[in-house]
């Protein structure tokens, strides 16, 4: 047999050679039981599948290890790591690009870890086959084995090396698909407003698929003009899709109770962005396991680019496990919101039944004023009055200022406002309790007087807990009841000075004692 038809019977029959029992076999079926060294030779030079008239696919060549080492373990090694690499890429473009159904995001979860495992165990099958021919050869040639055992151990040693992080992959992957079907038990309700078919109404977390389903809720109601939010908020990808939905539909945004973390996102891209009063918007740092503040405010305003540095340094000073509510001021000075909410109808629900009647002329009047611009703290004042609080000794005052509303009109406010100062003056005298919350609230948060009518406005106190002009604090280690026996308490003492009266606070078991020190027996708060 010459050697150029050597060379072809051996190329025909080497595709699948990998184990030497295969290459002598081939030796066999040619009637040789050893091939020249200069055969052989030519053989690795070209390569087993250039004189093959019908050569199999690169997978199922690389797979056989029909490619020589070099091509095996170097260039098919580069580009399967160039590929997972740009798969994964792709997939995550792929991702945040449009919103998906909660099928298709569990399958994209799955194919990137699938075709990495999948490349993985191709690639190190064939380089571990090509070397075992290229022993074969070196074994008949009796040249060395050094790069084909090198092969070999490497490809070992890169399968061990990656074990971990394939494990961590699928950790993570079964993390995920348990949240994911979670989350699919708990989806949001997304329905048109009965009373209103150009309001879609959302309510709920933003779990996995929101996005999709909300694109889909939005598409079957060509007419919608306002969407109203109601969430603790959610997946911050889902909501970034459901912006965009909303901004290319120029849906406006309104929030009837509260948007806080991920919802804030589908809120701001509104075009008329109004909140109903006692509404609240919530922010926090975004959590992504950054460290330095830096990598924080970055990862902010990734989310947030409208915002001022002011307002992003205090959402970074948020953890994740908090929120931050600002104050409506505070939201209309960023423009978060377009315009001061002005009450409906629908907020005098909290009215007492005796006051109702008063309701229709109370709202005129403060609408008028919301829309001239009156005084923004006044109108808080005089809003949160006239919504009244139905306990007994708010009654009179509420009465007062609701028939001095509905008779004086726009004017109103400022009169309400010195009533409510006065009112509210007389009243820390009379109730020591208005005096300790306000106190504990300075000396917690140095709270303001601008910041107590902002809570008060925005129904975290009751009502008449706002005003204490006269009000001082101090932390007193020790305090005893004559003034000179410590309180044997483990703890702090806080002595409030409310007007004319000096009172104690003694935190115990989670809860405020109120004393007169008149009346503290020894040791006994």
């Amino acid at each position: 047999m010459n050697e150029p038809s050597e060379i072809e019977a051996l190329a025909k029959l080497a595709d699948g050679i990998g184990r030497r029992d295969e290459f002598e076999s081939t030796l066999r079926s040619l009637g040789r039981t050893a091939v020249p060294a200069e055969v052989l030779a030519q053989l690795l030079e070209k390569g087993p599948v250039d004189a093959r008239p019908h050569s199999p696919s690169l997978i199922v060549k690389h797979w056989r290890g029909g490619y020589g080492l070099g091509v095996s373990y170097w260039l098919i090694g580069i580009c399967v790591g160039l590929l997972s690499s740009l798969f994964a890429w792709f997939i995550t473009e792929l991702y945040w690009m449009e919103p998906w159904s909660v099928t298709i995001q569990l399958l994209m979860l799955l194919a990137p870890v699938i075709s990495l495992c999948g490349l993985t165990v191709w690639q190190a099958v064939g380089v571990w086959r090509s070397a075992g021919w290229s022993i074969a050869i070196n074994r008949r040639t009796r040249r060395t084995n050094f790069w084909a055992y090198a092969a070999r151990v490497m490809t070992l040693l890169g399968l061990i090396s990656q074990t971990p992080a394939l494990i961590e992959s699928a950790s993570e992957l079964e993390e995920m698909l348990r949240d994911g079907f979670l989350e699919m038990a708990q989806r949001p309700s997304i329905f048109p407003d009965p009373d209103d078919p150009t309001t879609l109404i959302f309510e709920g977390d933003i779990t996995v698929g929101t996005g999709y389903t909300f694109r889909q809720q939005v598409e079957r109601y060509p007419g919608l003009k306002r969407l109203v939010l109601r969430s603790d908020g959610g997946r911050i990808v889902e909501a970034e899709h459901m912006a965009k939905v909303v901004a290319r539909r120029g849906l406006d945004t309104h929030v009837i109770e509260e948007c806080s973390s991920a919802c804030t996102l589908v809120f701001l891209d509104g075009q008329a962005r109004t909140i109903r009063p006692y509404a609240r918007l919530g922010f926090h740092r975004v959590s992504n396991n950054t460290d330095t503040v830096d990598e924080q405010v970055a990862a902010t305003r990734a989310v947030y680019p409208r915002l001022s540095d002011d307002f992003v340094a205090s959402i970074v000073a948020t953890s994740p496990a908090e929120m931050l509510y600002p104050s409506n001021d505070w939201l209309l000075r960023e423009q978060l919101i377009t315009e001061w909410p002005i009450p409906t109808a629908d907020d005098f629900t909290f009215i007492d039944a005796d006051l109702a009647p008063l309701a229709p002329a109370v709202f005129d009047a403060l609408q008028t004023q919301a829309r001239n611009g009156d005084s923004d703290s006044a109108y808080q004042v005089a809003y949160a009055y006239a919504l009244g609080q139905p306990v007994a000794r708010d009654l009179a005052m509420s009465r007062a200022l609701f028939e001095v509303l509905a008779g004086d009109g726009v004017g109103a406010a400022q009169s309400a406002l010195a009533e409510f100062y006065e009112f509210g003056v007389g009243g820390v005298s009379a109730d020591a309790q208005w005096a300790l919350f306000w106190a504990i609230r300075s000396l917690q948060n140095g709270v303001t007087s601008a910041q107590m009518l902002t809570d008060y406005y925005q129904g975290r106190v009751p009502a008449l807990q706002v005003a204490v002009p006269d009000l001082s604090l101090e932390v007193v280690p020790e305090f005893g009841a004559r003034w000179d026996e410590p309180l044997a308490l483990g703890t702090d003492v806080y002595l409030l000075e409310a007007g004319d009266r000096n009172l104690v606070w003694v935190p115990s078991a989670g809860q405020l004692g109120l004393v007169d020190p008149g009346h503290l027996a020894p040791n006994t708060p």
